[in-house]
């Protein structure tokens, strides 16, 4: 679901308040923005936990979100019920998923994906 959100860092800020009535959790090249900054980035990825991608529709419409043409708030149902969550932490005072979900989720992602997750990789001494 893309929604339009202005300047991504901005709405980073003020989003605590925003998805507090479900589990949430940042992913892709924003939450790796505050764990390991690297790449660039202008979308924001956000799991929600919701039990049906429909859900994801209905909590915008709730917010009275246009749908964004520009695609830079995205929000993901987990495709796994429980693992996404496993090793959520907080940093900066946001929830971003663990280190190795935040690989898997980068290493496909066109912008600049790889290079970023290769960089946490390096940074968190992932491997070894």
């Amino acid at each position: 679901v893309p929604a339009p959100i202005g300047d991504p860092i901005r709405f980073l800020k003020r989003s605590k308040g925003i998805f507090e009535a479900h589990q949430w959790a940042l992913t892709l090249q924003a939450g790796a923005s505050l764990v390991a900054p690297h790449a660039t980035w202008e979308r924001v990825h956000i799991y929600l936990d919701v039990s049906k991608p429909e859900e994801l529709l209905e909590f915008a419409r709730e917010r009275e979100w246009p749908v964004g043409d520009d695609g830079r708030l995205v929000l993901l149902k987990p495709y796994y019920r429980d693992s996404v969550w496993h090793g959520t932490r907080t940093a900066d005072g946001l929830p971003v998923v663990s280190d190795l979900q935040l690989v898997l989720d980068l290493w496909n992602y066109p912008l600049r994906g790889r290079e970023q997750a290769e960089h946490l990789i390096a940074s968190q001494h992932l491997l070894g």
